[in-house]
């Protein structure tokens, strides 16, 4: 696993000194109770760089992904944490509910499927 952590270091390191493409962003994941309970559980904000990137029409035709979904990427050594399904990622003064996550096997970049919030 030696080689895949350098590869994420590298490409952290590249992106870690430029707001050209990724942006700050936060992650906020809820934690604690739910369903019946009346505690509504507590929330944790996870700092990290993203930005929003639309799936092609042909993507989107073949893999029934609506009109309204986006494509967040995260970059890996810019966060804490792996991001989870039915986190929320809040970029550009927006916020958007991730419903799929993918990753490449060194972890340095997180490609999530989202929709607004």
């Amino acid at each position: 696993m030696a080689m895949l952590d350098e590869i994420r270091d590298k490409i952290g390191a590249v992106f870690s000194d430029t707001a050209l493409f990724f942006s700050e962003a936060t992650l906020t994941r809820a934690n604690g109770a739910g369903g019946w309970k009346d505690d509504a559980g507590t929330t944790a904000i996870y700092p990290c760089r993203a930005m929003l990137e639309s799936y092609s029409d042909h993507l989107r035709a073949v893999a029934g992904i609506p009109d309204t979904d986006v494509k967040v990427m995260i970059v890996g050594t810019s966060i804490s944490v792996d991001p989870l399904k039915g986190d929320t990622v809040t970029l550009s003064g927006r916020r958007w509910a991730i419903i799929k996550v993918d990753t490449d096997p060194a972890r340095a970049i997180w490609t999530c499927q989202a929709r607004p919030v």
